[in-house]
């Protein structure tokens, strides 16, 4: 379950209760949580639970180093990276964008122009990410419209989707 904490991101407080609770009550399902972290922000009460991991969004950095720092504060298998993107203007620091050796074991391909657009992925970034991505599990997010999206994407080795638009609206069910 991807969870975008949108109080979070935009400044305000955590929903970081909510959160817990829900990787508390449902321990057997994996909460992947983007709260827009920060070199300083606090984590400590999601990485108590073993079922919750933390995005890494390129958008919210604004250098290198404050990824670095970061990196080394979550646990390797329980980080992942969001690559931003707002059509092709790249969010966040060009040096990420550019050497794949900075990146964890999975990496979300999203474009925030894409989402909720009913337009398709982004499927030119998404072949540029799988052909650099070097054995990590590559997540696409952003524009996902139906089951032939899905099936196109598994054929790409897109190891998951990021789907909101079309399951709130029934174009894919939960099967």
């Amino acid at each position: 379950v991807y969870i975008a904490d949108l109080d979070a991101i935009t400044g305000k407080p955590p929903n970081s209760a909510v959160i817990t609770q829900l990787a508390t009550e449902h321990p057997h399902l994996r909460f992947i949580v983007d709260r827009g972290l920060e070199a300083h922000t606090q984590v400590a009460d999601l990485l108590e639970h073993s079922n919750i991991d933390l995005v890494v969004a390129s958008e919210t950095l604004v250098s290198i180093d404050e990824y670095r720092v970061l990196r080394a504060r979550l646990p390797a298998h329980r980080c992942l990276l969001s690559l931003d993107r707002n059509g092709e203007v790249l969010l966040g620091p060009p040096a990420l964008f550019a050497d794949s050796q900075l990146w964890p074991t999975q990496v979300i391909h999203m474009n925030l122009a894409l989402v909720g657009s009913d337009s398709g992925p982004d499927w030119c970034g998404l072949i540029a990410l799988t052909q650099r991505a070097a054995g990590r599990d590559v997540i696409a997010a952003g524009g996902v419209r139906d089951d032939a999206d899905l099936q196109r994407l598994a054929q790409m080795d897109v190891a998951a989707v990021l789907v909101g638009t079309a399951l709130h609206d029934g174009r894919i069910d939960g099967a």
